[in-house]
């Protein structure tokens, strides 16, 4: 394993001309790549840590500046060097970048490639759990991107049921927010009311865990959304008050909600 230094908050460890190229308007795709490989290779010379470094703070650059074929190629490279110097921590986090700019850019066929090798990492590394997750989230995209809601809701399900059985409850309260947003976008009406449910069924401690204002907020959420439907506005406006404050405290620990 690997430990890849990390740079100082603020700071940027990459090549000024580097940074320039970064910078630069209408700079995209395999020239502004090979410009950054080139000028990073004769920084770093065949340091892998170096390399990786870098690389990984040149692909934050272009995520941020959007310029994302040229950090398609920067996140393919890094997934190489991890392979090749066995670095099964940098692999995963390669995967998982280049799954990300691919589904930022609607690409589903690279998203199941990558995603498949990210599978097939975690069942050699023995990691069922997320092995499990990333399937459900393959099954996912046909959802998303081939319109197949009503095809894959009930192969979703069963992943559910399964990581319940397994004692995944993480997974199973992760899948079953994945499932109500299926149901709110098709409007799946009668699924969707299933799914609430659920979420409201979930034991939660109080104060709330962090690991569980996402449960809360989708169960309250949820419940005004259906609610409003009903034109019960009251009880809606009672309810999103609820998710409100929900969102609040979990903004103050930087929890993600979808």
């Amino acid at each position: 394993m690997h430990g890849i230094a990390q740079p100082v908050e603020g700071q940027s460890d990459l090549p000024n001309d580097v940074l320039a190229a970064l910078k630069l308007r209408g700079e995209e795709g395999d020239s502004l790549y090979l410009y950054i490989r080139r000028q990073i290779r004769s920084s770093c010379g065949t340091d892998y840590d170096c390399l990786q470094m870098h690389y990984d703070e040149a692909l934050t650059e272009l995520e941020r500046a959007f310029k994302h074929s040229a950090g398609i190629l920067v996140a393919k490279e890094m997934l190489a060097l991890a392979k090749k110097h066995e670095d099964t921590e940098q692999e995963e986090q390669a995967l998982r970048r280049l799954i990300s700019l691919y589904g930022f850019l609607r690409d589903f066929k690279a998203d199941v490639f990558y995603r498949k090798q990210l599978i097939t990492y975690y069942e050699e590394t023995g990691n069922t759990k997320a092995a499990m997750y990333e399937r459900a989230r393959l099954l996912e995209g046909r959802v998303w991107y081939m319109e197949e809601a009503r095809e894959v809701l009930p192969k979703l399900e069963a992943v559910l049921e399964r990581a319940s059985e397994l004692g995944y409850t993480d997974i199973a309260h992760k899948l079953r927010i994945r499932l109500k947003y299926i149901c709110e976008e098709f409007g799946m009406d009668d699924k969707l009311v299933e799914q609430i449910k659920a979420l409201e069924r979930i034991s939660l401690s109080s104060p709330l865990d962090p690991s569980e204002y996402s449960i809360a907020f989708h169960a309250a959420s949820g419940r005004a959304d259906l609610f409003l439907k009903a034109g019960q506005y009251a009880q809606a406006e009672q309810y999103y008050r609820k998710a409100l404050n929900v969102f609040k405290g979990g903004k103050k620990t930087t929890i993600k909600f979808g």
